[in-house]
């Protein structure tokens, strides 16, 4: 088991803590076919994110993500991804941590933090 310690220590980006509402799909969940699941983006850097939700699906899993931005905005983001690691317990799961295909701009990552 990686040192979730040692991953914060190597970060290049920073992050941003954010509550904002997500649904997301993978090849087992398919929106046309309204079956997705809803979570919660609980912090996002330019290369990924954190998706609190009860299901965890297995790292390596690309995932097809719809995050609601926050007002004034009441846009939809798509981003695409790859589940990189799992917490299943708290404090910080059960949830997934998503590395980006493309990196997030400075400009978005500032817009979903209303900063």
């Amino acid at each position: 088991m990686v040192d979730r310690a040692d991953w914060r220590d190597r970060r290049t980006s920073p992050r941003f803590d954010v509550t904002l509402p997500v649904r997301f799909c993978s090849e087992m969940l398919d929106f046309e076919t309204q079956a997705e699941v809803s979570g919660e983006v609980s912090d996002v850097s330019e290369g990924g994110l954190f998706v609190r939700c009860d299901l965890l699906e297995v790292p390596g899993t690309p995932v097809r993500l719809m995050v609601s931005m926050p007002k004034p905005l009441d846009q939809q983001l798509p981003l695409h991804g790859t589940v990189a690691w799992i917490a299943d317990e708290p404090p910080k799961g059960p949830g997934m941590g998503i590395r980006l295909d493309s990196p997030l701009a400075l400009q978005t990552l500032q817009r979903l933090s209303n900063r």
